[in-house]
């Protein structure tokens, strides 16, 4: 290919550069793959995930992702350890609530958050995600394990 600083003068020049253009990119979107799509396996077992006893919000699972897509999907399931213990989880993106606060009873449980925005920002900027959770009462743990996350247009 000729750098289009090359090209010889003449009023045709630009066309054969936009023509050439034009063929490179029909040449790269040929040979494009659709994205892998990320599978998360979770334990059955609840006694397996994080869990805590605090009464203020703590984090139990992190994950940074590039920011890509400008909204992401998170499913979660959970539960607390005892019944009659209570408590709440939220997930956060660099340190900001992407949606509302989850009641979480005993037994287990899935919820999907989402789709929600994740914080604006540049192209392939890092975001720092977390879920929080804490006991709002009885004495066991509130336990949580994310089953999968996806981001999306």
């Amino acid at each position: 290919m000729i750098p289009s600083d090359q090209l010889p003068p003449g009023p045709d020049w630009i066309a054969r550069r936009l023509a050439d253009l034009d063929r490179q990119v029909r040449e790269l979107l040929a040979g494009r793959q659709p994205p892998a799509t990320p599978l998360a396996w979770v334990a059955s077992d609840s006694t397996l995930w994080p869990g805590t006893t605090s009464s203020a919000f703590v984090s139990l699972l992190e994950a940074s992702v590039p920011r890509q897509q400008p909204r992401i999907t998170v499913r979660i399931r959970h539960t607390t350890e005892l019944a009659g213990t209570f408590g709440e989880l939220r997930v956060m993106a660099n340190g900001q609530p992407l949606d509302s606060t989850v009641a979480v009873t005993f037994g287990a449980a899935t919820t999907t958050i989402g789709p929600v925005a994740l914080p604006s920002g540049t192209y392939a900027a890092v975001v720092g995600l977390t879920v929080d959770a804490r006991r709002t009462a009885g004495s066991g743990s509130v336990r949580a394990m994310v089953a999968g996350a996806w981001t999306q247009q």
